[in-house]
């Protein structure tokens, strides 16, 4: 038995056709995914990170999102060849290029909605900012 994710019957799913904005975030990391399917799956995933969804995960994103599956996402995220350390390298090459100049660029996570009472790792305090030079 096949259980549907966690949407509404009301939600409509988004276009396949990417957000030209989201489309142009994407370039400076598209030589980093060698097959166009795993760029085409990154796209899709960002997408549906964007998303107002209240649960974020391959299940719910593929049932808001036309033209990706379940386990397209999952194979992006799994399976899929890229190498993390040069992602977050042009992830910061990328966030540094569009910091004021003279400036910081401050990134800071702990303003997200935490779900449940567990923590991966870090300090719980919520002052722990990642702060990228200009």
């Amino acid at each position: 038995m096949d259980k549907k994710p966690n949407i509404p019957d009301s939600v409509p799913k988004a276009s396949s056709d990417p957000l030209p904005e989201i489309a142009e975030f994407l370039m400076p990391f598209a030589p980093l995914f060698r097959r166009s399917q795993s760029r085409h799956s990154l796209e899709r995933y960002i997408t549906g990170l964007l998303t107002d969804l209240d649960r974020k995960n391959c299940d719910t994103i593929s049932a808001a999102l036309a033209g990706t599956s379940t386990e397209r996402l999952q194979h992006l995220l799994t399976d899929a060849d890229w190498d993390s350390l040069k992602l977050d390298a042009a992830r910061v090459r990328s966030l540094s290029a569009k910091s004021p100049k003279g400036g910081v660029l401050v990134i800071d996570e702990t303003s997200f909605p935490k779900q449940g009472k567990a923590r991966a790792c870090g300090p719980s305090s919520g002052s722990d900012a990642s702060l990228l030079p200009a």
